[in-house]
């Protein structure tokens, strides 16, 4: 039964690494083409920031591979990738203003309470990244 949960694990780190590499690559992409048009340092430090979250995010698929795969390295990072995702997701949520903040400039459409879409999104990856974190530990002490 544990090696289901560890695919499980594996095959989501990968789909959730590449959708994120790929929405990180389409916005950076944008800001450079911004920034060819129309020269602007926000616009300069919007693209460090991408290339930044680009190369942290390439890295989470094949930690997701490594996990199906069952390799040694990937539980460590698989490990550090939960935690810090966890980590940063609970900062988003309920640091800085976090969810609660993001949607006051929005119109109110009365259909969800203010920003209850965002907390079930936030609310999925941590607990994915919590579930990551457990089994896997519980994965490499097996």
């Amino acid at each position: 039964m544990l090696m289901l949960h560890t695919r499980i694990i594996g095959f989501g780190w990968l789909v959730l690494g590449t959708i994120w590499f790929c929405i990180l690559l389409f916005l950076t992409g944008e800001a450079v083409s911004s920034y060819h048009t129309r020269p602007n340092p926000a616009i300069a430090g919007i693209i460090v920031q991408g290339v930044l979250g680009l190369a942290i995010s390439s890295v989470v698929p094949f930690v997701g591979y490594g996990v199906l795969r069952h390799r040694r390295w990937a539980v460590i990072s698989c490990r550090v990738i939960s935690f810090l995702t966890m980590l940063l997701s609970l900062v988003i949520m309920f640091g800085l203003g976090g969810i609660f903040m993001s949607t006051k400039n929005i119109p109110d459409s009365g259909a969800y309470p203010d920003g209850l879409i965002e907390l079930v999104g936030v609310g999925l990856i941590v607990a994915f990244s919590v579930y990551s974190l457990f089994v896997v530990r519980h994965e490499a002490a097996a």
